[in-house]
């Protein structure tokens, strides 16, 4: 699995999941307003086979630089 977080606006990410190379899926993460935001990179890839959905949005929160 590929996930790919494309940065939309600076609260908004595009989240592409990839299966050897097929976008399975595909959908908006935004930030919660109460977290404040310090660094948004441009772009994340996180691989990995055995993530669920779950441990996949706490992956992306953890690679954002939140306060």
């Amino acid at each position: 699995l590929t996930i790919k977080v494309d940065k939309r606006s600076t609260r908004e990410f595009d989240l592409h999941f990839d299966i050897s190379g097929t976008d399975i899926s595909h959908f908006v993460y935004e930030i919660p307003a109460e977290l404040e935001v310090e660094f948004l990179p441009p772009e994340i890839i996180i691989e990995n086979d055995f993530l669920s959905f779950q441990s996949s949005c706490e992956l992306i929160d953890n690679k954002l630089n939140y306060h």
